[in-house]
Parts: structure tokens; sequence; C-alpha cells
């Protein structure tokens, strides 16, 4: 998923992109448990 994010353009160079990528790594995993 943080391969993937950083394909769409995610990075984690600042403390505010490092909390958006995060939250979007949570919002994916947990929407892939929920199908499981």
């Amino acid at each position: 998923i943080h391969g993937v994010l950083h394909l769409l353009g995610y990075d984690h160079a600042t403390p505010e992109q490092q909390r958006q990528m995060s939250a979007e790594e949570a919002a994916v995993l947990s929407s892939v448990q929920d199908e499981m």
C-alpha cells in the first residue's frame, strides 16, 4: 500500500504529508480488511 501511494503522488517528507499518507494507508487497510 505504501509503495502504491508513492506512485499516486503521496510523500512523507513533512509531518503533514506523513499524517496524510498514514491516514490513507489506514483507510485502505481498513477497506481491505472489511472485504476479507
